[in-house]
């Protein structure tokens, strides 16, 4: 018999979540075996909207209990890779999770900068991409032997699985190359494929609040009284076998636990208990008193006037097979296309200059279904693509995906279609986004998003929006390192645009100890950048001397270029 231990979240996380491991012999008896062992804790930071990620301050707390129990800093590893399409980095940074993290010197992994590598799972032993660092420590079984593994999900419902917790959380292991691979009917048999290489030695749940609707929510609309998307909780609950929490999740939820796809088909391969029947719950108080019915399928069903454009027609394939035989995924392009529209109407539909579109899915379709459809027309996902050719004949306006799962091209073609500008969608420091994007773009992130730019473009626009951006950002070491990769980059517009951001760092944010990194454009081998470090320095000369001090040699080096300009310049700079 497995068994879950609740606990009432009345003080502070860091007593409940203290309380739940005692349960299980305290947090000691989940400590790396060896001294160079690691802790890895997968968090879920799916989303930025509030709610749907683990709280910064669950976090911290769990942090802080491992670090207070003996267990260094430098040997703690959070890990995550966001939904398809976002960035983790950006995500993490502005929920205050990364924060956290380096505040008490632990490492910060985001998954989609790590390098991959491909691993056979399932019993059809299909291939996906798993990020290095997970093949490497956990799935590897001698580095598994010292290493622990614990789940920290969000308490959600969830419209694909009905819920989303420690299973569900798996996920986020893929590269977003491989979660679209078999996002549709197979999607819950592939999330415990995945969940079997990995499987946590604890899970803890983050349920102060519990989110319907999942996997995240409107922001507008977060407690609409018509239909809310946030139940109050106000506990903490966990075990050592993750299979037992999440059939409690759904027991707490209003579910029966085997109703679930993801915790039957697990409870069946054998990796843990998936009937409440054979769990025990340890509880102070009256676990039926916790139960609340919280609604997992999508808000457009119940209020589609709330989350859907006004003239938006869907069109779903049929088939001849019978009504419980699909003629389309409700997994893959079907639902992954209802929550972004569902996103992005009602938390930017005011912001749209269209509110009509015809979105279809599928196959298997009358002729008289597609006469005088709203423009423009989704055709999204290859089977509805199959219709192309026939449309093209009636209508002037269709956009196609032609490809199965990938999240962000259903968000970016909504956001086209509805003409909503990407930028005009983010309520937070736009500036400090773009810093982060750059970022992420230098350590290998290469992500297809509705704000994807040139590295080359992203630097300009921090060269503008500088006097947003937080002197503390620059002092990151992580920054400096970014810096050298910007300094020596392939791309010569990329190089020259970084003398300028150097500049405009220095006389905006007063860290003259930057520049010493003037010396790389000073020497580059393209005239370019070595005139962009030229011009850069002479606009600071003036009230910055001590710069000229510091590159006197390089100067005096470019006063016999052969050059005439850069002669010139390296030579007015010397006699200021």
């Amino acid at each position: 018999m497995s068994k879950v231990a609740i606990k009432k979240l009345d003080k502070n996380y860091k007593e409940a979540i203290s309380g739940v491991f005692e349960a299980f012999g305290g947090i000691k008896n989940f400590f790396p075996t060896d001294n160079d062992g690691k802790l890895f804790i997968k968090i879920n930071a799916v989303h930025l909207t509030p709610y749907c990620y683990t709280e910064p301050e669950f976090l911290a707390a769990l942090l802080d209990l491992y670090i207070e129990a003996g267990l260094e800093p430098d040997r703690i590893h959070v890990i995550e890779n966001c939904t398809s399409g976002l960035i983790t980095r950006i995500t993490m940074y502005f929920t205050g999770l990364t924060k956290v993290i380096k505040e008490r010197g632990c490492n910060c992994v985001f998954m989609d900068e790590q390098p991959f590598k491909k691993v056979k799972i399932g019993k059809e032993q299909y291939e996906v991409d798993f990020a290095e660092i997970v093949v490497d420590e956990i799935i590897n079984k001698d580095k598994r032997k010292k290493n622990i593994l614990i789940h920290v999900p969000k308490f959600k419902a969830h419209w694909a699985t009905k819920i989303t917790i420690g299973i569900k959380l798996s996920l986020g292991y893929l590269f977003d190359s491989s979660k679209a691979i078999r996002h549709d009917w197979y999607h819950e048999e592939r999330l415990v494929d995945i969940f079997e290489k990995v499987r946590p030695d604890f899970c803890i749940v983050d349920a102060k609040h519990a989110m319907a609707r999942g996997p995240c929510a409107s922001e507008k609309y977060l407690r609409d009284p018509d239909d809310p998307y946030i139940y109050d909780y106000n506990i903490v609950f966990g075990g050592s076998d993750t299979v037992a929490v999440d059939a409690i999740s759904a027991k707490l939820m209003g579910y029966e636990s085997l109703e679930v796809g993801t915790t039957r088909i697990a409870h069946e391969r054998g990796l843990g208990i998936g009937d409440e029947a054979q769990i025990e719950i340890i509880y102070e108080g009256d676990v039926d008193g916790l139960i609340q019915s919280v609604p997992y399928d999508f808000r457009s069903r119940s209020l589609p006037e709330k989350c859907l454009p006004p003239n938006y027609v869907e069109l779903i394939g049929i088939n001849k097979y019978g009504k419980n035989v699909l003629a389309h995924c409700r997994c893959g392009c079907v639902g992954l296309s209802l929550v972004s529209l569902e996103l992005i109407w009602q938390d930017s539909g005011d912001l749209a200059k269209r509110n009509g579109l015809t979105a279809i899915f599928g196959k298997g379709f009358e002729e008289e279904q597609l006469e005088n459809l709203v423009e423009p027309i989704l055709l999204l996902g290859p089977c509805a693509c199959e219709l192309l050719d026939d449309l093209k004949e009636k209508y002037n306006d269709i956009r196609t995906i032609d490809e199965c799962g990938n999240l962000n091209r259903f968000y970016d073609v909504f956001l086209q279609a509805l003409e909503i500008e990407p930028l005009s969608t983010v309520n937070f420091n736009e500036n400090e986004l773009i810093f982060n994007l750059l970022l992420a773009q230098l350590n290998g992130v290469d992500a297809f998003t509705p704000l994807s730019l040139e590295t080359k473009d992203i630097i300009s626009l921090l060269n503008s929006g500088i006097d947003d951006l937080p002197v503390e950002l620059f002092k990151d070491e992580e920054f400096e390192t970014a810096l050298q990769q910007m300094l020596s980059h392939e791309k010569t517009g990329v190089r020259a645009e970084t003398q300028k951001f150097l500049g405009k760092i220095i006389k905006n944010k007063n860290l003259e100890q930057f520049s010493i990194h003037f010396k790389n454009g000073l020497i580059d081998k393209k005239n370019k950048v070595v005139k962009s470090s030229l011009k850069t320095i002479k606009s600071l000369a003036k009230n910055k001397p001590d710069i000229v001090k510091t590159l006197k040699p390089q100067l005096t080096e470019l006063t016999k270029h052969d050059n005439n300009e850069i002669q010139k310049m390296a030579t007015e700079i010397l006699q200021q």
